[in-house]
This record gives C-alpha cells, sequence and structure tokens, in this order.
C-alpha cells in the first residue's frame, strides 16, 4: 500500500519520495526476523496462536503509523507492523497441513493469489481514502480491517498442529533442532537465491509504478488506483499459473523465461515511457512473468521439508522475500536519486536477466529429490 502513498506521505513529512520509499526496510526487517522463529513454534505448538499474535502486530503498526509525527515515526511503526511477518508462512504451512501433495502446488497457487487480490481490492480501497481524506485514513482502515479477520480467525480457524511434549529442551535448544537439517541442503539457499531476484523485481515495480505514473503522466493519487488495481491483476494470473507449473515436470524451465520477460518488460516501462494505456498493460505482463517463481518456489520449500518440518522451512522463505523487499526499493531509490525514472528500468533489467542466467546454474530437479528424500529421514 505504500506505492500510491509515498508522495502524499513525503509532502506531509517534508521527505523526498526516494526516503520515503525506505519505509518498506524497517517493516521488512522486523518481518524477517520474526517469521525466522514463527515457523519452528508453529511446528511445535501451532498453526493458530502464531497467526493471531502476528495479526496483532500488524493491527497496532498500522493504527500507529495514521498517527506518525514524522518519518522517524513512522520508520519505528512500520518496524511494528512487521510483527505481521509471521502471517504468510505460518498461513501457507497450515494451508499445506491440509492439502494432499499432488494438489500442493494448486493449493499454495490460490493462496499466494490473495496478494494479488490485496492488490486488486485492496489498493484502489486504500488510496480512494487516502484522496478524499487523507493518507492517515488509509492505515485506519488497514487497522479496523486486520481487526476483523483476527476476530474471524479467532473464532473460525482449528489449531493444525496440536501442542507437544518436548520434554526438558529449551526452547532456544528446540528451535534450533529444527532448522538444522534444513539449512544442511544447498537446494535451499539455491531456492532462497532465485526467489530474491523474484522479490527484488516485484518490490520494485509495485513500489514505484504508482509514482512514476504521477510523475510522467500526472496522474493524482487517486487516479493511480485502477492502474495498480490492473497491475495487480497480474499477481493473481501469477500466481495461479506458478501453483499449476510447480505440480508440473517443466517448473524449473519456466523460471528463467519470466526473469528474461520481466528484463526487458520492465526497461521499456521505465526507459522509454509508453503512452499510458500501453505501460499499464506492460506492467501485468512484467508482474505476471516475474510473480509466478514465488508460489513455485514456495512449493518446493514445503515440498522437500516434509510435514515436520513445514511450519519451519517456511520460516526460511522470508529470508529472499525480505531482502527482496529491502535490497528492491533501496537499489531502486538510489537510482532514482542520481538518474530519474530512465535508471529503475535498467535495474529491472539487470536483476531479470542476471537471475535468468543463475536458474539452470543453481536448481535441478534431482537435487530437489534427493533433499527430500533426505527429510523424509527426521525424526525429531
Amino acid at each position: 500500500m505504500i506505492g500510491p502513498l509515498l508522495i502524499d506521505m513525503g509532502k506531509d513529512m517534508s521527505v523526498s519520495v526516494p526516503v520515503m520509499s525506505q519505509l518498506t526496510a524497517p517493516m521488512a526487517i522486523v518481518w524477517l526476523l520474526v517469521a525466522f522463529i514463527a515457523g519452528p513454534i508453529s511446528d511445535m505448538y501451532g498453526r493458530k496462536p502464531v497467526l493471531l499474535l502476528g495479526l496483532i502486530g500488524t493491527i497496532i503498526g498500522a493504527i500507529g503509523t495514521s498517527f506518525a509525527w514524522n518519518f522517524i515515526s513512522a520508520v519505528g511503526f512500520r518496524a511494528i507492523s512487521g510483527l505481521g511477518g509471521v502471517v504468510p508462512p505460518i498461513a501457507t504451512a497450515a494451508i499445506t497441513d491440509l492439502t494432499p501433495a499432488k494438489q500442493r502446488g494448486k493449493a499454495v497457487g490460490f493462496l499466494t493469489a490473495g496478494a494479488g487480490l490485496a492488490g486488486v481490492i485492496g489498493i484502489p480501497i486504500i488510496t480512494f481514502i487516502a484522496d478524499i481524506t487523507n493518507w492517515r485514513w488509509s492505515f485506519v482502515s488497514v487497522g479496523i480491517s486486520t481487526t476483523v479477520i483476527w476476530l474471524t480467525l479467532m473464532f473460525l480457524l482449528p489449531n493444525t498442529k496440536p501442542p507437544r511434549n518436548f520434554g526438558d529442551k529449551t526452547l532456544i535448544i528446540r528451535i534450533f533442532s529444527k532448522f538444522r537439517p534444513l539449512v544442511k541442503q544447498s537446494i535451499i539457499w539455491k531456492i532462497t537465491v532465485i526467489n530474491t531476484f523474484q522479490r527484488i523485481g516485484s518490490t520494485v515495480l509495485m513500489t514505484y509504478f504508482a509514482p512514476f505514473l504521477i510523475v510522467k503522466y500526472g496522474f493524482t493519487t487517486g487516479e493511480t488506483a485502477v492502474p495498480m488495481s490492473i497491475v495487480s491483476l497480474g499477481m493473481i494470473s501469477a500466481a495461479i499459473i506458478g501453483g499449476m507449473l510447480a505440480d508440473s515436470p517443466s517448473r524449473l524451465k519456466a523460471i528463467p523465461l519470466g526473469l528474461v520477460v520481466s528484463a526487458i518488460v520492465g526497461m521499456y516501462i521505465f526507459v522509454f515511457t509508453p503512452a499510458p494505456s500501453l505501460a499499464i498493460a506492460l506492467g501485468v505482463l512484467y508482474i505476471t512473468s516475474i510473480y509466478f517463481i514465488f508460489p513455485l518456489c514456495i512449493t518446493l520449500f514445503t515440498t522437500i521439508s516434509g510435514s515436520k518440518l513445514r511450519g519451519t522451512v517456511m520460516s526460511l522463505m522470508p529470508i529472499s522475500n525480505q531482502v527482496g523487499i529491502i535490497i528492491g526499493p533501496a537499489l531502486a531509490g538510489l537510482a532514482l536519486g542520481f538518474s530519474g525514472y530512465g535508471a529503475i528500468g535498467l535495474i529491472c533489467l539487470g536483476i531479470g536477466i542476471f537471475g535468468a542466467m543463475l536458474t539452470p546454474l543453481l536448481i535441478q530437479e534431482h537435487q530437489i529429490t534427493l533433499a527430500t528424500k533426505t527429510l523424509e529421514a527426521y525424526s525429531e
């Protein structure tokens, strides 16, 4: 939601757009830290309590950001919002707990489509609220809606992993014992690297596309709602496509192709500034071609880990997600500050091409099969 609000927030706090865009970093850092321990804790004590605690952090962070009086205070409240980082990996673990192995990719794809649906519905709503009131009420609306979600899960969500007795082991020892067999598998880290490229590329577009429309085409903040919603449709289609590809034997071949397409399209959008309608259409193509890698990587993680380590392995996924979210806006913001929006296009080009070259060198199907068989023998 930060993208369409960047200019208004910057004016209110007397901060430039490249600096204001760094509000993604504090949330991402906290997100990474809490998500790292949330997975093994959910494996031990259940998914539901971890989800509820994470949503409380989201509520407090959103409401707090609406009261932020300067950039530093906004950074603090966005950091609190990072406690919500437990939600995506633990929700994914909960879904895959309940899904047959042959349908896991599709289930993850539909779950990941929620992020796209949030863009299609959520971004226009919070942008419209900001346009008719101000950006602060957009954050209030997030706090209220998340409270409704919290109440729904509290009363309706079953706890898919009941508590178990772990004897005299301390919590820290139990957490690290969960990670030990996973971090020994090199394929886990190779998938992490590729997902980092995906996350950098997709975050750059979703952060800077709305400001790009405002500066280059004269859109108002409210007028960016529809284009951003249209672009987010690409996330929904990409999530479903990625889920289906994840269950197919050609899944690894699709990754370099998607990265190359995103590289070329991203470069064209920001460097050549096509007509607004074409820029929006290309934005859809860009996010579709790169975002499908995300559910595919999630499926690979949950397949390799097996049921006993599924929550824990999903705590490793935020490493690539949040590193990408930190690096993407920071790198693009630096490029924007020095050379304008055309430099962001070159960032998209470099990320996509380099990622496409690395993929076949790092990940092969036989490595996935071997790691899966190795972790099947894991016992607590």
